[in-house]
């Protein structure tokens, strides 16, 4: 394979701190000759989890003929992870031709040290819901149910939420794994609907997502990508639902819903249909992870601001 990406380390180790958190610098050169949209992801080695991995801002960038970007990668390990050393190492890929035009990094190690004991605190809670009667739900996650009843969020979805109902996300590194259950590697149609609070639009900001994968590639979405809100799958016939986000969307809640019903990708917006993308593809199995608030496993496109009441549906459901 020719020559795609030359990427170099600042350094060939990490030093935690205290708070087991360090960063590392990569330098990433275009080497394919053509101007080239690039996308940096962190692969875990050995006992590593993805979620310790973060990338300083996008980790998609343009680069110009032989342009250069800098990358910083955070990385940071929970108090519960007992000491040892670990690595990981970036992969970049051309986002056009990911399986033709990528490159791997050098590999950068860090040593956990031994973890204390934290106070105990309170953290957010979420309730996965398996299939019910003889719906074609699969998973029903209800992120922080109202805790006030079902008429305390008519007409905003906000009206009357508690911090208690509600995931927050950072925009940073903040996400929840829902790993990757046989019952959830969906094909054709299929519903996805939350609720959001967004507090930025800009770059990729997945709000509840099947991957991507690269090997074979594949990834389903609802999201937002660069001011627009978007539903679709790709590789293959690959078509997506999108609508620029309403200005007094920001800070505000908002219901989306994407659904496939055969023939079409739908986006709704507060129940009203704002975009549509004829397709023969619908939902597609994935190898790799759901999450909600950022990709699949972690590690990019986090979202900022607040989501509840996430729901995954086997079917195109006419109503949302």
């Amino acid at each position: 394979m020719a020559r795609s990406f030359d990427i170099t380390a600042a350094s060939e180790s990490i030093r935690l701190d205290g708070s087991r958190q360090g960063e590392i610098s990569f330098t990433v050169s275009n080497a394919i000759g053509t101007p080239v949209r690039g996308r940096v992801v962190l692969e875990p080695e050995g006992q590593t989890r993805p979620e310790w991995l973060s990338v300083d801002g996008q980790a998609e960038r343009d680069f110009t003929v032989d342009g250069t970007h800098t990358y910083v990668v955070k990385v940071s390990v929970p108090q519960n992870i007992p000491e040892g050393t670990h690595a990981f190492h970036p992969l970049v890929v051309d986002v056009a031709s990911p399986d033709e035009q990528y490159a791997r990094g050098p590999s950068v190690g860090f040593q956990v040290p031994r973890p204390f004991v934290p106070p105990k605190k309170r953290l957010p809670w979420w309730i996965p819901v398996a299939a019910v009667g003889g719906l074609a739900l699969i998973v029903l996650i209800a992120a922080l149910w109202p805790r006030g009843g079902g008429e305390q969020d008519a007409g905003t979805g906000g009206s009357g939420v508690t911090e208690a109902d509600r995931l927050r996300f950072n925009g940073i590194n903040s996400y929840v794994d829902l790993g990757a259950p046989a019952y959830l590697d969906i094909s054709g149609p299929i519903t996805l609907e939350a609720w959001i609070r967004p507090l930025a639009i800009d770059g990729v900001r997945d709000i509840v997502a099947h991957g991507y994968a690269l090997n074979p590639p594949g990834e389903v979405f609802l999201r937002i990508l660069d001011g627009a809100y978007q539903v679709g799958s790709w590789p293959e016939n690959a078509a997506v639902a999108s609508t620029p986000v309403p200005p007094e969307d920001l800070g505000k809640w908002v219901h989306l819903a994407g659904v496939y019903d055969g023939t079409q990708w739908l986006l709704y917006r507060n129940g009203v249909k704002v975009a549509s993308a004829p397709t023969p593809t619908g939902s597609v199995p994935v190898a790799g992870r759901w999450a909600i608030g950022a990709r699949g496993g972690g590690t990019e496109r986090f979202f900022w601001g607040d989501i509840r009441d996430v729901r995954i549906w086997s079917i195109a459901r006419p109503r949302v």
